[in-house]
């Protein structure tokens, strides 16, 4: 098996970067990337396909499960949890087609990369996954200005969404993980270069690399929409949008601890 060297270790597997746009998935890939050296394209959004396959392979046996209780039937002697395999197995060996080795990056940002993760870990046995966070105004503000073609309602949906699916994607996840908000990535990146040091053992060489470009590649720019933490009443949203945030967005907020104010979250240490 292919696998690359780090420290006294080694990873024998993909790391996979999801989380919602605007959240820092392009400065982890840019920070892994020049810091491991490993192949990668600069977004995936490949292995999704997987989760369409499995569904209908689920509802396809479920259809037909009379016929697979008669023994004179082809379908009685395959197992679904094979044909499954083989979807995963195929997703892979693409992977590996593109990349020539089993250990490589994918960013893959959105609510359809994040369901999709807890389908591809048998494909991916050694996979190492990075969730990147940020607070809804902040995504939302920076989304607006960068896509200003959709609306504003669906920039409040693609957060929501991205926020809830990995909040339901995460029990289901059995192989290593780390949860990353960007907001820590610009005030703390030491901290967070040991994290992902953690995750993927690196050694302490790799580890200040990797602090270096966390403080010198800064997050995509959005003008000064980067530069801190805003209260959603200078946000610059009129009084409807700030409605359609709150009905949209609101929940998932309080689930993950955001505030509307300057403090970005509740301090809960």
């Amino acid at each position: 098996m292919s696998f690359l060297k780090l420290g006294r270790r080694r990873v024998t597997g993909p790391i996979f970067i999801v989380g919602s746009g605007r959240s820092g998935t392009s400065v982890l890939l840019n920070t892994l990337h020049k810091t491991l050296n490993l192949p990668c394209h600069g977004e995936g959004h490949f292995y999704p396909l997987a989760l369409p396959l499995i569904t209908a392979t689920n509802d396809f046996f479920e259809k037909h499960a009379s016929k697979s209780e008669s023994s004179s039937h082809m379908l009685h002697d395959v197992k679904v949890e094979e044909v499954r395999g083989k979807i995963g197995d195929m997703i892979a060996e693409i992977y590996k087609k593109q990349y020539g080795a089993n250990v490589f990056i994918d960013k893959t940002p959105g609510p359809t990369g994040i369901e999709a993760i807890p389908f591809i870990q048998e494909a991916f046995p050694d996979i190492r996954i990075i969730y990147t966070k940020r607070r809804g105004i902040e995504v939302v503000r920076s989304a607006v200005r960068k896509f200003p073609h959709v609306a504003f309602e669906g920039h409040c949906e693609i957060w929501r969404d991205s926020m809830t699916t990995w909040r339901d994607a995460r029990p289901k996840l059995h192989v290593p993980y780390l949860e990353i908000d960007q907001h820590d990535i610009a005030l703390n990146p030491a901290l967070i270069a040991e994290q992902i040091g953690e995750l993927l053992e690196l050694n302490p060489h790799q580890v200040n690399t990797v602090k270096s470009y966390l403080l010198t590649d800064r997050p995509q720019s959005s003008g000064k929409l980067n530069s801190g933490t805003v209260n959603i009443e200078s946000s610059g949203w009129d009084e409807k949008e700030i409605k359609i945030f709150r009905k949209i967005c609101g929940p998932i907020m309080t689930v993950f601890g955001y505030t509307e104010d300057g403090n970005y979250r509740i301090d809960t240490e």
